[in-house]
């Protein structure tokens, strides 16, 4: 018996009140901190400048190829005025999707950003403008399609 009142010598935790069990007391909360960007402003500048410069290619190039469409509706199929016709709008569908393509990495960065709690509102207003220009574009494609009778 006598061997219950012997010191524990360090080896079992005190059964004394600790901080945390005391009525009131609350945790101190860790330090925030705030999440890097996952791209530069000047590298996202770059990005939508990149856009930009495709969209307006494609505003450039779209008045042309509207008109060789115009053309080629009231010729046959098997005629050259159609075959330039085809080959402008494959022209122009690529200056499209390379203004998709900035659509689909400014989509990936915003991804990116949320999954690890970075800003985002630069990436939404870039990804704003250039869902504007691709469905710009996407009308002006189908338009065009369309006349062809594509």
């Amino acid at each position: 018996m006598l061997s219950g009142c012997v010191g524990d010598g360090g080896q079992y935790p005190s059964l004394a009140v600790r901080d945390v069990e005391r009525v009131g007391y609350q945790t101190p909360r860790p330090e925030a901190i705030p999440a890097s960007p996952v791209i530069s402003a000047a590298d996202l500048a770059a990005m939508l400048a990149d856009a930009q410069e495709f969209h307006s290619r494609f505003d450039e190039t779209r008045p042309g190829v509207a008109l060789l469409a115009d053309r080629a509706a009231q010729t046959t199929m098997e005629s050259d005025v159609r075959s330039r016709a085809l080959i402008a709008l494959a022209d122009l569908t690529a200056l499209h999707g390379r203004t998709a393509l900035a659509l689909g990495d400014l989509d990936r960065l915003e991804a990116e950003a949320l999954g690890t709690f970075a800003p985002v509102e630069a990436i939404r207003d870039a990804q704003q403008r250039v869902a504007d220009w691709v469905q710009t574009q996407d009308e002006a494609l189908t338009d065009i399609e369309n006349t062809i009778g594509l």
